[in-house]
């Protein structure tokens, strides 16, 4: 399940790929149960779909479930800052600001993945500052599709690394002035 997981978020499967169990078990050195297992999870994770009669193929993203996903994504981020402002210590300011640090070192250094884990971090600091359980579960809970939809914005609009950085900078500085 982590193996395909992980694949799928990072792009080295891709959207519309067909998923062949009996070539996965191969790979991997498992038999065809826990694979026919895991493409059920990551079904429920709505990073694949079953194509009747066929298997499994890496889900397809259309414009209107990439908007809803950010959508949701922006007002869960916004209610977590809301909430961290009350509450935030500087020393959680200090990782924060750390952490813009090290993802700007590794976007100049060409380690995009390194760079997407800082940032993903970033915003994971401030919604655990926030203690509200719900808020947690709902971020995890759409956290692998936004970061497919991260990894591909990435390939196809490099600036958006640096709009990334400004936007994170402003939210830290945000926070400071409370």
């Amino acid at each position: 399940y982590q193996h395909l997981r992980e694949q799928i978020i990072n792009l080295s499967l891709r959207p519309g790929e067909r998923l062949k169990t009996s070539e996965i078990a191969v790979t991997l050195a498992v038999s065809r149960t826990p694979v026919r297992e895991a493409l059920g999870r990551l079904e429920q994770d709505g990073l694949v779909t079953r194509e009747s009669g066929w298997g499994y193929i890496v889900k397809r993203l259309t414009i209107k479930e990439v908007r809803d996903v950010y959508k949701v994504r922006e007002a869960l981020e916004v209610e977590a800052v809301r909430e961290a402002v009350e509450c935030i210590d500087e020393e959680t300011l200090g990782e924060l600001e750390e952490l813009l640090r090290n993802a700007k070192e590794h976007w100049e250094n060409g380690r995009v993945t390194e760079f997407r884990k800082c940032t993903r971090l970033f915003y994971h600091t401030i919604v655990r500052v926030t203690e509200n359980d719900a808020l947690q579960d709902m971020i995890v809970a759409i956290d692998d599709r936004v970061r497919v939809l991260g990894a591909m914005l990435f390939n196809v609009y490099e600036e958006r690394a640096r709009e990334s950085l400004i936007e994170n900078g402003a939210v830290l500085d945000a926070l400071r002035r409370r």
